[in-house]
């Protein structure tokens, strides 16, 4: 059995922003992942920056997570990070199957 630990960056979607097409009050700007194994040794990492389409990016967030407003300029979309996400897990789960075969 393996393992996927994932941690997610946000940032603040402001009220008057939110509306039929997003409600939430928070959007992912980073995607971070961890593949472990049955012993909980690291297989793989992932790091993945999404741009947001509808949250604030302010020294708040910088100063908390890091994370400037260079790195996710240019960076995915949510759908796409996510499936960036998807084929990154099953090319390491591929790999570790040929690994032990």
């Amino acid at each position: 059995m393996n393992y996927l630990v994932i941690d997610l960056e946000m940032c603040k979607v402001p009220k008057n922003y939110r509306g039929k097409n997003y409600k939430y009050a928070s959007e992912i700007i980073q995607v971070g992942a961890v593949l472990l194994d049955e012993e909980y040794k690291e297989i793989g990492t992932l790091c993945q920056y999404v741009h947001p389409e509808f949250g604030i990016f302010d020294y708040f967030i910088t100063n908390l997570t890091g994370i400037e407003k260079g790195q996710i300029k240019n960076a995915p979309k949510l759908k796409d990070a996510l499936i960036h996400m998807a084929d990154w897990l099953t090319g390491s789960l591929t790999m570790r199957l040929k690994v032990r075969s």
